[in-house]
Order: structure tokens, then C-alpha cells, then sequence
């Protein structure tokens, strides 16, 4: 039986710290690796609410090939950032991780954003809770250019259920010009903010919208986002691989930030064809 346990174990892509789980004073990162290639994990999870931003450097030496971190918080225990980022371990991980997208679930400070944008250099997604008070300096901080450690960008959810978040964040992004092109909007009473970007600078990529599950919904958000944003740009025709059959499949809810373009379709034929 333990046998083949252990057998499943090393097929294993997906690592998560349940919620209950107690991290032992003496918890090893190796000895976890002795039970299965940590190697092999792309998604980690870790939903414990005592497991510190030390040991989770510890755990990703090991798991150069993750590229999903969910997090309940982002424990320092009292550690200063900036020494961590000196640390010799921190900075071999920073350069070697794939993490492209985070999620962490209790509210975060500005200095602990940017611990985190310092570590996980190639994000793509952040999905993060604050404070009213401190949404004006993290999203000046992840806005801002340049900044090496936000380069890649491309999307921020905030988790916080309050309307007037997206009124502050829009007038910020305004008048301090933080973003030329982004689409800014709530869903499922969540805050999110997109970059666009990338359609006007390289024509080879389209970002995904996360929206309802009813598909005249879906459609009506596709069209508008289509034709409002991308249309509008330089580029003559704006190509996309689309699955009609099924409407709720249409770019949406898709753990890939961007959908790669293998075909050409004129998107506003087929828009017009439905």
C-alpha cells in the first residue's frame, strides 16, 4: 500500500499545504523531496496560515518548474524584506523560478509587493486583498515604469469587495499616466486591471477576459472589448483562434494569460456571423 502511494506521489504536478496542516518547527524541504520530485510540481498551494516566506524560498529551490503559487499570506515574522532579498538563497531563486502567476488571500502591504515582485520576477497575474488605504501606493508601485521587477505584468485583481476601489484606482491611473492602454473593470465583485498593451506593440498576442458564465454576457463583453479596444488600434485585423460551438470557452477563464494566434480569422466577420 505504502508502495504505491509513494508510486502516485511521484506523478504528482500539484503540491498544497492544507489549510489545518501544522508546519512542524523542524519541517525539512529536503526530506519532502526524498518523497517525490518536487521537480515535477507546477502548482503550489499553500492554504497553512504558519508558513513563512523563508521556508517557501526553501520550497521553490526545489520546484524550478512551478508556475502557479497560492498563498493564504505572506508571512515575515518580523524578518527585514530587504535583507531577505539579500539573502544568498533568495536571490538564487528569483533567478530561477517560473512563477508567473500569484495569488495570495489576506491583505497585503506595499512592502511586502514588492518582496514579492523582487522574488517572482517573470509575473504574469497577481491576484491580491489590502486595505483601502494602501491600494493608491501598491498599484503606483506595480503601475509604474520602469520597473524591472513589474515588466511582465500584465493583469491585477483585487479581491476586495468595495466599489469605490475601482473609482480611486481609475483616477489614479489617470492622472499620474500609469498605463496608456488597460481595461479596468469588476467581476464577481472582484477589481481587475489589464494592460492591452501588448496588442498595439507586437499584434501577436490577445488577452483573455475573465467574465459571467451566461453567454450573451460573454459575447456582448468579447464584442466590446474587441471592437472598443483592439479595433481601434493600428493593427488592420485583429486574428484569434475562437470556438463558437461553445461560447463559454471564448478566451475566458483561462489559466493562460494570453491565447497564442496559430491561425488567422477575421474576428469581426465572425462576430457579425453570430
Amino acid at each position: 500500500m505504502i508502495e504505491q502511494s509513494i508510486d502516485k506521489l511521484t506523478n504528482a504536478t500539484k503540491l498544497t499545504f492544507c489549510k489545518y496542516f501544522e508546519v512542524p518547527r523542524d519541517f525539512n524541504v529536503v526530506d519532502l523531496n526524498h518523497l517525490f520530485p518536487l521537480q515535477k510540481i507546477t502548482r503550489l498551494s499553500i492554504k497553512c496560515h504558519r508558513f513563512s516566506f523563508e521556508k517557501l524560498i526553501q520550497l521553490l529551490q526545489f520546484t524550478s518548474n512551478a508556475h502557479t503559487l497560492k498563498l493564504d499570506s505572506l508571512l515575515l515574522y518580523r524578518n527585514n524584506p530587504d535583507l531577505i532579498q539579500q539573502n544568498r538563497l533568495t536571490q538564487l531563486v528569483s533567478e530561477t523560478n517560473m512563477i508567473t502567476k500569484v495569488t495570495i488571500n489576506k491583505e497585503i502591504t506595499l512592502e511586502k509587493i514588492q518582496l514579492l515582485t523582487a522574488v517572482f520576477r517573470r509575473m504574469e497575474n497577481l491576484t491580491i486583498n489590502l486595505f483601502k488605504q494602501d491600494l493608491e501606493p501598491i498599484a503606483h508601485f506595480l503601475l509604474s515604469k520602469p520597473n524591472n521587477n513589474t515588466r511582465y505584468l500584465s493583469s491585477l485583481c483585487i479581491t476586495k469587495q468595495r466599489n469605490d476601489l475601482m473609482i480611486t484606482l481609475k483616477n489614479l491611473i489617470e492622472s499620474k499616466r500609469l498605463l496608456r492602454d488597460y481595461i479596468l473593470k469588476l467581476i464577481n465583485r472582484k477589481l481587475n486591471t489589464r494592460t492591452a498593451s501588448d496588442i498595439v506593440l507586437t499584434g501577436t498576442r490577445v488577452p483573455c477576459l475573465q467574465c459571467s458564465r451566461q453567454p450573451h454576457q460573454i459575447l456582448t463583453d468579447f464584442r466590446s472589448f474587441y471592437y472598443d479596444t483592439a479595433l481601434s488600434s493600428t493593427i488592420p485585423q485583429l486574428m484569434a483562434l475562437l470556438e463558437f460551438d461553445d461560447p463559454c470557452k471564448i478566451l475566458f477563464d483561462s489559466d493562460v494569460p494570453y491565447t497564442p494566434l496559430p491561425v488567422v480569422i477575421n474576428v469581426t466577420k465572425k462576430l457579425d456571423s453570430l
